[in-house]
């Protein structure tokens, strides 16, 4: 019998690698969920604690397009480093933190990249 003991508490659920589909806009994604096993999912990922302007409808803007360009060409062929929140969604969205690390090794936390560099608002 093993000694291992996990916690259970710091177990960790709802944690992926993730590949850039598309940008929907500025807080919302498409990406290739690696779920283990050899198993993939398509999602799409609301990056949690951020809004930024919109690129559809009525309160559409140019900044909108904006945020969307940027936040392409942060996440675009980089590992992304996801965690959900079960039972968590928005327009059936799953709600996540999602991060990258930058080429300097640095991890870069979306959510705060995008507020950071005046694309979106905490939320």
């Amino acid at each position: 019998m093993s000694d291992l003991s996990p916690n259970l508490d710091q177990w960790p659920l709802y944690r992926y690698h993730a590949t850039l589909i598309r940008c929907v806009d500025g807080d919302t994604i498409e990406v290739a969920c690696d779920l283990g096993m050899q198993i993939t999912r398509v999602v799409h990922l609301r990056i949690r604690d951020v809004d930024t302007p919109e690129i559809y409808g009525r309160d559409a803007t140019p900044a909108g397009t904006h945020a969307k360009n940027a936040l392409q060409s942060l996440l675009e062929g980089r590992t992304l480093y996801v965690e959900t929140f079960k039972g968590r969604k928005s327009f059936d969205r799953y709600i996540a933190w999602v991060f990258v690390i930058d080429d300097d090794g640095t991890w870069i936390d979306v959510t705060e990249w995008l507020i950071d560099n005046g694309w979106g608002v905490r939320v």
